[in-house]
């Protein structure tokens, strides 16, 4: 036998003793042996994954609204589009959905979109039908703004420091980012060129001006996307170019405004989802154009407004979601303004009002989640107007309020969650009051003490 044919014998015995392939014989793919000697039995093995013994059943349980085609790899519930009981609409129409989309037919939202039929969102989306939104917008409305003819949108954020700044945004009807007003100069007085903005997407910071008196020229703004800060503005009179702003998504403070007398230009506001701040406004004597507000998610401080007489523009409140502060606040003589509010998330201090003679604007409070502190109040005679609340999350301090003797505003009270302090009142019997809160259930310390008034 010469060499050549040497070789082909080898090559063919070697082919007769070895199998290359699992599956490559009948039955091998369920055999429960290592044909191949590669490591992975049967269907394990990539040689075996479209051999019939494979292909017999597929993965899904009992029940499963799946095709019934062989070899269909779905899991259990999963909501194909093939058969009349898939659970993504009552039609065996199908739609483009993925497993797990409770959309109507023909709807091509992505998987877990809770949409109405028609509408064209992105996974994660909740919106209502039509509404062409971007994912994880969870807005009911459309994106889309009408502009005044010859309007424009803006991208970006925007800053103004010149009147030449001012009139360069003249066209634009949205603004997709912040809008910031500071450090204009004697020249500017009011903002009459941004008479085309009707929505800005971020924050608008007013602030630092010099000669800046109104804010007309805002008169068409109807929407804030995030907070509204007006501050330090040395000439600023009023805020009235707001007065078709109904919509701030975040928060609103003012402050440092030293001739700002009332902020009737809000009064379109009724709801703020964060924080009202008003403070260090010398002449602010009326806060009316708050008066629509009904909640507000986070704080509210109203402090260090020497003129300020009273709440009254808080007459709609009834909910504030954390921290509630009044104070130093040289003129204030009552909190009624505050009459329908019935809860606060945390804090509530009613401190350093000198001219504050009774509390009982709060009279609907019925609890306090955090602390409840009444001090420093040289003129308050009584404090009825806690009279409903019956518990307080943490502390309650009564302290320092100089002409005080009468706490049967407490008779309700049953819970305080940390520290009970009385202390520092000067006209206020002391075993009046210990008594007055020898009932209530104190889960911290009781501390009394330093009430040197006369005890009848």
């Amino acid at each position: 036998m010469n060499r050549f044919g040497f070789l082909l014998l080898v090559l063919f015995l070697a082919g007769c003793g070895q199998n290359t392939l699992e599956g490559k014989n009948p039955g091998e793919c369920s055999d429960g042996a290592d044909n191949d000697a590669d490591g992975s039995y049967d269907c394990q093995d990539p040689d075996c994954q479209n051999a019939p013994d494979c292909l017999a059943d597929d993965d899904d349980t009992e029940e499963d609204d799946d095709d019934s085609s062989v070899g269909d790899d779905d899991t259990v519930d999963d909501d194909d589009d093939d058969t009349p009981d898939d659970d993504d609409d009552s039609s065996d129409q199908d739609d483009d959905d993925s497993a797990g989309d409770d959309d109507n037919t023909d709807d091509d939202d992505s998987a877990g979109d809770d949409d109405s039929a028609g509408d064209d969102d992105s996974a994660g989306d909740d919106d209502s039908a039509g509404d062409d939104d971007t994912s994880g917008d969870d807005d009911d409305d459309d994106d889309s703004v009408s502009l005044p003819p010859g309007c424009v949108l803006c991208t970006g954020d925007r800053v103004v420091s010149s009147g030449a700044d001012l009139v360069a945004l003249a066209d634009c009807g949205r603004i997709s980012g912040d809008l910031v007003v500071e450090n204009l100069g004697a020249g500017v007085t009011d903002l009459s060129s941004l008479s085309c903005l009707v929505h800005l997407d971020g924050d608008l910071f007013i602030s630092n001006t010099t000669a800046l008196t109104s804010l007309t020229g805002l008169q068409n703004l109807a929407h804030i996307g995030r907070g509204l800060e007006i501050r330090d503005n040395a000439a600023l009179v009023n805020i009235d170019g707001l007065s078709n702003l109904d919509v701030l998504g975040v928060s609103l403070h003012i402050y440092g405004n030293a001739l700002l007398a009332h902020v009737d230009g809000l009064s379109g506001l009724t709801v703020v989802t964060t924080d009202v701040v008003l403070h260090h406004n010398s002449a602010l004597s009326s806060m009316a154009g708050l008066s629509n507000i009904t909640n507000i998610g986070a704080d509210m401080r109203v402090y260090d407004n020497d003129a300020l007489p009273n709440m009254d523009g808080f007459s709609s409140l009834n909910a504030v979601g954390s921290d509630l502060y009044v104070g130093w606040n040289a003129s204030m003589t009552d909190i009624n303004g505050l009459a329908q509010l019935t809860t606060i998330g945390l804090d509530l201090g009613i401190v350093r009002n000198p001219l504050l003679t009774d509390i009982d604007g709060v009279s609907s409070l019925t609890w306090v989640g955090g602390d409840l502190h009444v001090r420093d109040n040289a003129s308050l005679l009584d404090i009825n107007g806690l009279g409903s609340v019956v518990t307080i999350g943490s502390d309650l301090l009564v302290a320092d309020n100089d002409v005080l003797t009468d706490l049967s505003g407490l008779a309700s009270l049953q819970t305080v969650g940390d520290d009970l302090d009385i202390t520092g009142n000067d006209s206020l019997c002391q075993s009046y009051a210990s008594t007055s809160v020898s009932s209530v259930q104190v889960v911290g310390q009781v501390n009394i003490y330093g009430n040197t008034g006369g005890c009848s």
